[in-house]
């Protein structure tokens, strides 16, 4: 497993273990709200479980990206209760509180009950999640033009500053969406974008050839989009999941920019690129 798809800490697989022996059958953003966890993490977890975890197509997804409910198996319950049994042995004596969410007598008591509990935390997730695109999409504001600058080719250079303009545009409907939530959008920084562009600056030189500037500066805007596809993906089907119609609308228009933004990406590294660099 890459450096990127690592288990779960102890702790936080504790809370997945737990959430998922409470639920038994679960979608991947229903486990991740049950257990207050990221959704890469819970992936992670079903993961490293393999096939002892049936999976199923969920009807009533949005077309092209099909969810699936995945059911745990007796081996699955076997070994999440005996891994979990010395776990929480050890956060009990450290005064360690191991799970936020409600406890197993709590969640069998009612299914109604249940959603509500698993919504507001997935209500909460989802707004996390947007404090983070909107401080992705403030930080890329900053750094687009001076990437653009850097472009050598003209065709990149106008995709770089064209997406100038959509950013603003996608702020906007962030915008809408925290006002409509009542929220603030600020206070959180996103290091995932904090990360991706100080890297474009470690790595880009000040003088190289043209060819190779403009390499470093597509690879890297398309690690950019793909974080932004990933998150407004995210967020999309968490505003669907509360039955926020409004923003799932919104939400799915910027995805599709950054679809098709990425898509312009590449067709220039296989197209435009290799022309220019073999001419």
């Amino acid at each position: 497993m890459g450096a990127n798809n690592r288990s779960p800490l102890p702790l936080v697989r504790y809370r997945l273990a737990r959430a998922a022996l409470d639920l038994q059958s679960f979608t991947v953003f229903e486990l991740a709200a049950m257990a207050a966890v990221p959704v890469n993490t819970v992936y992670s977890f079903l993961s490293d479980l393999g096939p002892s975890v049936a999976q199923e197509p969920l009807s009533g997804g949005a077309p092209g990206r099909p969810r699936k409910i995945y059911t745990l198996k007796n081996e699955a319950v076997e070994t999440l209760r005996a891994g979990n049994f010395e776990v929480a042995r050890m956060l009990q004596e450290a005064g360690i509180e191991a799970f936020p969410g409600p406890a197993r007598a709590e969640v069998q008591e009612s299914r109604e009950s249940q959603s509500g509990i698993r919504l507001a935390s997935l209500r909460k997730l989802y707004v996390e999640e947007l404090k983070d695109l909107y401080s992705a999409e403030k930080q890329l504001l900053q750094e687009l033009p001076r990437m653009a600058r850097k472009a050598q080719s003209k065709t990149l250079r106008n995709t770089l500053e064209h997406h100038v303009e959509v950013t603003r545009a996608q702020v906007e409907r962030l915008d809408r969406i925290f006002e409509s939530l009542g929220k603030n959008p600020r206070g959180k920084k996103s290091r995932g974008m904090k990360g991706l562009i100080e890297e474009t600056r470690e790595i880009l030189p000040e003088k190289a050839e043209p060819e190779i500037l403009d390499a470093i500066l597509v690879s890297n805007a398309k690690k950019i989009k793909h974080y932004e596809i990933a998150g407004y993906d995210t967020v999309r089907t968490y505003a669907e999941l509360l039955g926020e119609s409004e923003h799932a609308r919104l939400l799915e228009r910027t995805l599709k920019e950054e679809e098709s933004t990425d898509q312009r990406l590449v067709q220039f590294s296989k197209i435009d690129l290799p022309a220019k660099a073999f001419a």
